[in-house]
């Protein structure tokens, strides 16, 4: 919820673009924490893009986009 807050409370005064770049990279914690934001802010004036590498030898490369 830290990071949902941290983007709420940075788009109260303009829009806010989140660009997550090389996602595949993420740990599963922080996948989870962006996903988690990024599915609930919509309301918030916030687009979170997540830019990832098809890496089959690494096992978080599509877990960012996993429902």
């Amino acid at each position: 919820m830290a990071v949902l807050s941290i983007l709420a409370e940075t788009a109260e005064t303009a829009p806010l673009l989140c660009l997550i770049d090389d996602a595949q990279w993420l740990d599963g914690p922080s996948a989870d924490a962006l996903t988690f934001a990024a599915r609930r802010v919509q309301a918030e004036g916030i687009v979170v893009v997540f830019s990832a590498r098809d890496d089959p030898a690494n096992p978080l490369s599509h877990k960012a986009y996993q429902s």
